[in-house]
């Protein structure tokens, strides 16, 4: 008997060991094992944790990261199936989140989500905040047949949204871009939108008048923190993505804009006098589909994300400005979706499979959408 019992208390301290020891390799549950298909992010700022901090609108959950992309989890109560996220520039804890039919905001972080928005007919498109005013932050949405008002705002950090008076432009509003500081020549409020023209029934078709005012597709500006609007005669084209890049002299700008051509060779136009906008000259003849113009300041580069990749210009503030553009290599997935940059050297590519990472301003980059799927040590 005592043999028997010597040989299952081996057994049993055997069987103990291996649960433990297999315990030590299981995966993390605190989220998906795979980032995917990377709709948007955005990143803190400014402050401590500038550059840290980043959210991402994935296929399934909105998810955080806390240490600048090392790894990722899903927020403490998960936001499902979103479309779009924006973290206040400037705080970590106020994030906006959204998809069809509503929006909703959170200030601990995502612990808890308030409403903001229930309609349904919202279809979002983009969210950006004020850089010299972060509680003001605007809402871009595809237009509806019914009339909806396709500029949103909200003064107050994303907890009151009205539609903009008066904005009554058919338009789908893709892309905002807000001025980097308030240091130019340009009102500290300025913002600029653009948009493109939906498909009947939404809308009317495209117009091609070369230098009419926009009414369903193209430029508008605001120097009002989004709360009154101006349509900019750059023709009615349709337009995927704006970026506002500072000039060589650092009180004056250049407007980037991402103008949709059927084929996929799509233009990017530089407008470089404001005040004459016929001035504008297209800089970009590779072949693609351009999703997103982006300017890092930190480092006056130029990114564009493409369905054939991330390309760069690193001359923006040169005499050349954005006229040179290379295709950076590295991505194992061109099908780049969305951008963002933080930091001197940091930029981040959203792709339909995954989410990418350059510490070195985009010259390499490293998959970090699986880097939950390694192994770690529970904690006990």
């Amino acid at each position: 008997m005592s043999h028997k019992i010597f040989y299952f208390g081996v057994v049993l301290l055997l069987v103990i060991f291996l649960m433990q020891a297999s315990a030590q390799n299981w995966v993390s549950l605190n989220g998906p094992q795979i980032t995917k298909n990377v709709k948007d992010i955005s990143v803190v700022q400014t402050g401590t944790k500038a550059g840290d901090v980043w959210y991402i609108a994935e296929n399934d959950y909105v998810q955080k990261s806390t240490n600048g992309g090392t790894g990722w989890f899903v927020t403490a109560t998960p936001y499902l199936a979103p479309s779009l996220v924006l973290v206040k520039p400037n705080d970590v804890a106020r994030i906006i989140v959204t998809k069809n039919t509503e929006l909703k905001y959170s200030t601990d972080g995502g612990t808890n989500w308030l409403q903001g928005i229930i309609d349904p007919n919202l279809i979002p498109l983009r969210l950006v905040a004020a850089v010299n005013d972060p509680m003001k932050m605007v809402l871009g949405r595809r237009y509806n047949v019914t009339g909806t008002i396709t500029i949103w705002w909200s003064q107050l950090g994303g907890s009151d949204w009205n539609p903009v008076p008066g904005f009554n432009a058919e338009t789908d509003i893709n892309d905002f871009s807000a001025i980097p500081n308030n240091t130019s020549g340009w009102p500290a409020g300025t913002i600029w939108a653009c948009g493109s023209a939906p498909p009947p029934p939404g809308g009317q078709p495209q117009g091609n008048t070369a230098q009419s005012l926009s009414t369903n597709a193209g430029l508008w500006f605001s120097e009002t923190y989004g709360q009154i609007w101006t349509a900019y005669p750059h023709g009615n084209k349709n337009l995927q993505s704006v970026a506002i890049v500072p000039r060589n002299l650092p009180t004056y700008y250049h407007l980037y804009f991402a103008e949709n051509i059927a084929g996929g060779n799509d233009i990017l136009w530089k407008d470089i006098n404001r005040s004459t906008p016929s001035l504008a000259a297209n800089i970009f003849s590779s072949v693609a589909e351009i999703r997103m113009v982006r300017y890092n300041k930190n480092n006056n580069t130029i990114f564009l994300a493409t369905n054939d990749g991330v390309y760069r210009s690193t001359d923006a503030a040169g005499i050349d400005e954005g006229g040179t553009w290379t295709k950076m290599t590295g991505l194992t997935d061109l099908n780049v979706k969305t951008i963002a940059v933080a930091g001197s050297n940091t930029v981040f590519a959203g792709t339909a499979n995954s989410i990418y990472k350059s510490t070195n301003n985009g010259d390499t980059w490293v998959n970090v959408g699986e880097m939950n799927k390694l192994p770690h040590t529970l904690s006990r």
